[in-house]
């Protein structure tokens, strides 16, 4: 019989565990709505707490060229290291001698074939990948003839000219394509051209896409087929590249910036009061080769896209006139579309009229919207096209436009809008200052008769009563230039 142990005497008793009380649902409906309560106090708390940024920090340009490495080939990965984060490949090739550079470039240019031999992994858009792809062409630039440069090019070139619109929307993937555009042939340029078409939209609202589509249309000799594969479409775009597509949303306004730059640039390349000098520097970055490369002149071919831009662009003003007149950003393209286009802007500065036509003024108490003419904006567009052109802080001088017709938009002006409401627009809304240059205009370029005609309803006593006894701004200058009519 098996006899019991002894207690040690060291051995403690643990006190019993309690036990947790958890309390159940007394019902499974009860249940349920202690979970629901449960997920949507969660819910509430998740609302109310500050959004998490998605953002990462960007990567300097140290860890990048630490990051692409591997795209060099063990040798540099290996021994490399410090010149590589220190000043990328460059800083590696400036010391390596031909045998070595022809090792490191053969190494990069298989890492690149491999990506862009199966797009489908999703390598291709990425930064890393497009900074690659830059480093070789400029290391391509530096081979000591330009057959060697030609021929190491334009292999690359066959390796992914169809995953170039991939690769634009990034500033290194931009260089890289617009590198190829350049020292492209006019076979080389029409695939590129192909290659775009279906990417326009977004590659004009993207700031560093749309470059490679200004270099396209600096470098590109056929503008025959340049107009029917990327200047009639954009065109076509108008509407969503200077609108924004939702007024609440901030990032819409930001692409339709860029969206602007897009289309203007057929009317006025690198025009300073749409491109910042940091800009113009960018764009310029490939003159040089371009002056090599393509043997129209410039001038030609920028006339050339004018003339193939311009009835598209003529037509979108007259069609989205209304917006175009309320819109800050709006008024200043269909300003310069009217300015600057080729061919008969009659339709188009009708449409911009009929706003001053068709709204009453004053406007209703019940309406909740400016009449044009009190709108800074669209008042300083109907002074710009009787001006006949931009004023110049430069110059300190209205800079017009030869082709354009100022006193045709003053007559126009007088005849769809009507004396009277010009004089009560004048007097008692913002119209003072469009009132003067219309004056002015008829001063300078109108017929005797016109001029005969103006002095017998300004120079009236109940004009000029009018228009002394009117606070509004400008009649001063309205006086000034009454008076110089009736002199």
């Amino acid at each position: 019989m098996a006899q019991k142990r002894p207690a040690s005497a060291t051995s403690t008793t643990q006190p019993p565990r309690k036990k947790q009380y958890v309390e159940k649902p007394k019902s499974l409906k009860a249940s349920r709505k202690h979970l629901v309560t449960t997920k949507k106090n969660a819910d509430r708390e998740e609302k109310a707490a500050p959004p998490k940024s998605k953002r990462k920090a960007p990567i300097t340009s140290n860890e990048r060229n630490l990051l692409i490495r591997d795209f060099y080939g063990k040798e540099v990965a290996l021994f490399d290291s410090e010149k590589l984060k220190a000043g990328g490949l460059k800083a590696v090739m400036e010391d390596a001698d031909e045998t070595r550079k022809g090792r490191i470039m053969n190494a990069l240019k298989s890492s690149l074939t491999r990506i862009f031999d199966n797009p489908d992994k999703g390598a291709v858009g990425h930064p890393v990948v497009h900074r690659a792809l830059w480093e070789y062409l400029q290391e391509v630039s530096r081979l000591p003839t330009p057959e060697d440069q030609t021929k190491a090019r334009n292999e690359m070139f066959e390796n992914c000219h169809e995953l170039l619109a991939e690769m634009a929307h990034t500033k290194d993937g931009s260089r890289a394509v617009r590198e190829f555009v350049v020292w492209g042939s006019a076979k080389d340029r029409k695939k590129i051209l192909k290659t775009f078409k279906p990417h326009l939209e977004k590659m004009c609202l993207d700031d560093q896409a749309q470059l490679v589509l200004f270099t396209c249309l600096d470098a590109i000799d056929d503008t025959k087929t340049l107009i029917s594969s990327i200047v009639n479409d954009v065109v076509s775009l108008a509407p969503k590249l200077v609108f924004p597509s939702s007024s609440t949303d901030p990032t819409t306004t930001t692409d339709v910036a860029s969206g602007r730059r897009s289309l203007i640039y057929l009317l006025l390349p690198r025009d300073p009061r749409y491109f910042t000098p940091a800009l113009i520097r960018t764009i310029a970055e490939t003159d040089d080769v371009i002056a090599q490369t393509s043997k129209k002149d410039a001038e030609v071919r920028k006339k050339e896209i004018l003339t193939g831009a311009s009835a598209g662009l003529l037509k979108f003003v007259a069609s989205e006139a209304e917006k175009l007149v309320r819109d800050p950003a709006g008024s200043l393209v269909a300003a310069d579309v009217v300015l600057h286009a080729d061919g008969d802007n009659t339709s188009a500065t009708k449409a911009l009229l009929k706003p001053l036509v068709d709204s009453p003024f004053p406007p209703p108490s019940s309406s909740s919207e400016s009449h044009p003419m009190d709108l800074a904006h669209s008042s300083r567009l109907y002074k710009t096209l009787l001006q006949g052109g931009r004023f110049s802080q430069k110059s300190n001088s209205v800079i017009p436009v030869p082709s354009y017709s100022a006193i045709n938009f003053a007559r126009s002006m007088l005849d769809e809008v009507g004396k009277d409401k010009l004089l009560t627009m004048a007097t008692d809304g913002g119209g003072a200052f469009v009132l003067t240059e219309l004056l002015e205009r008829f001063i300078k370029d109108g017929t005797d008769a016109e001029k005969k005609g103006l002095k017998a309803w300004i120079g009236s006593k109940t004009a000029k009563k009018r228009v002394e006894g009117s606070s509004a701004k400008g009649k001063d200058a309205l006086l000034s230039k009454y008076n110089e009519l009736c002199s």
